[in-house]
């Protein structure tokens, strides 16, 4: 006498459509998310925050900040430290905040043109969060904006 498994009929069709209906959600959850898009910053209010209350969130409590302003968008308003371009030759405005060194580094999507180190500016972006550093060094991290872009 073997010692076979026996699935009733009734069994197996209970899994058979239980597969069905999880395949079908993860696809229908997969198709949105995959034609959802990015965020249109252009057209988005944004949390609006000053470059040292953002910048003094993240150094006194990182996990609460990332919380509150990861992958959302921002709208910064502040004085220029310093325009550069990064190694994809896109532009980089570095806001200033009371932190020496440490900066709101904002990667524009546009071209920056008639702008200089000391204006004030206001630009929206979506937060990456704060960059690393170098402790030993006493190089603070810069909080990072990216698909940044001025805000009218």
């Amino acid at each position: 006498m073997t010692n076979t498994f026996i699935m009733k009929a009734s069994t197996k069709k209970i899994i058979l459509f239980s597969a069905a209906i999880l395949f079908i959600t993860v696809s229908i959850i997969g198709y949105y998310l995959y034609n959802k898009g990015p965020v249109d910053i252009k057209n988005q209010a944004g949390i609006e925050a000053t470059p040292n209350e953002l910048y003094t969130f993240y150094v006194k409590d990182s996990v609460a900040a990332h919380q509150k302003y990861d992958d959302k968008v921002l709208k910064i308003t502040g004085e220029i430290a310093e325009i550069t371009k990064n190694a994809l030759q896109q532009p980089i405005i570095l806001i200033k905040t009371s932190i020496s060194g440490g900066n709101i580094n904002c990667t524009m999507d546009e071209p920056v043109t008639g702008l200089s180190k000391g204006n004030i500016i206001t630009i929206k972006g979506v937060c990456n969060g704060i960059g690393q550093g170098d402790e030993e060094l006493g190089i603070p991290g810069d909080v990072y904006l990216t698909r940044s872009i001025i805000a009218k």
